[in-house]
């Protein structure tokens, strides 16, 4: 778990903990929700997911998720893998609520409408509507810049954020690989 406070999201390491430690089940919730008291956004959102996917159903886990989930709307995700269908009027809400206000948004947004979906929610014609614009947007190649020169955006994504193409799978187990070697081609 000190991996996790000590490493970066990106970084491989930090990537192999959030990976390994749900293996730990039972043994790894106790420790986890302790770091969670103290810690910074990018590792709560790590310690999140491993809580998430450890494969333990604890009161504890769903109240920690969902106070989280107030301040961090990007815990959504975790909500979905964690698999409570109580977490649906909150994420609801949450994806009727946000506001557009850049791209970490536009991801929050994203994310709110699988979670929704991954617990077996529907979402509202509005609320589809705008998770559909947020991905479009997300996954836009190209935006106009000023005096109509087009610029190329690329998004970057983390090892552990979900997959560009939505497959539910994270980046790193889906299209990282490829990716790369598309960018590595690209730069030769």
């Amino acid at each position: 778990l000190m991996v996790l406070g000590d490493t970066h999201p990106e970084e491989h390491l930090h990537a192999a903990a959030v990976e390994a430690l749900p293996h730990f089940g039972q043994k790894v919730v106790e420790p986890t929700l302790l770091r969670l008291e103290d810690c910074d956004e990018n590792e709560a959102l790590s310690l999140c997911e491993v809580l998430s996917t450890c494969g333990v159903k604890d009161e504890r886990i769903y109240e920690c998720l969902m106070a989280l989930f107030e301040e961090l709307p990007a815990v959504a995700l975790s909500l979905g893998a964690y698999g409570d269908a109580r977490a649906l009027p909150a994420l609801g809400r949450a994806l009727s609520t946000i506001k557009e206000g850049g791209e970490h948004s536009l991801l929050t947004i994203a994310d709110l409408g699988d979670a929704i979906e991954r617990l077996g929610g529907t979402l509202t014609g509005p609320q589809r509507q705008k998770r559909e614009q947020a991905q479009a947007r997300v996954e836009a190649p190209e935006v106009k810049g000023e005096k109509g020169v087009t610029l190329v955006r690329r998004v970057e994504l983390g090892r552990n954020d979900p997959c560009w193409c939505n497959s539910g799978k994270k980046y790193k187990k889906c299209h990282l690989d490829e990716d790369e070697a598309k960018h590595y081609a690209e730069s030769n």
